[in-house]
């Protein structure tokens, strides 16, 4: 969004509840552990147990780290339960 000069502005208001689901450790596909943490309404990633950095929504299960260019995105099973994080296809290949 930066790139093309329309950085994100506007960021869906997620209650405590729904930002506590996704709460959590997940490994990529190059068996790296991420945790994603909750501090107030504030999440947070944290790269094997590393420096946490803040991450924000920009729509309803999407999200990208402040910090970088990075995004990713919550996959969610037929129950509405978070199963594992999805990350764009060029950032593993």
């Amino acid at each position: 969004a930066w790139t093309i000069g329309k950085p994100f502005t506007e960021y869906p208001d997620l209650n405590e509840k729904t930002l506590q689901t996704y709460v959590g450790n997940y490994e990529n596909p190059k068996g790296e552990l991420r945790t994603v943490l909750l501090e107030g309404k504030q999440l947070y990633w944290q790269v094997n147990g590393g420096l946490k950095v803040d991450i924000k929504a920009y729509a309803t299960d999407k999200f990208y780290i402040l910090e970088s260019f990075s995004r990713f995105s919550f996959k969610r099973d037929n129950a509405g339960n978070i199963v594992s994080i999805v990350f764009p296809p060029d950032v593993y290949e």
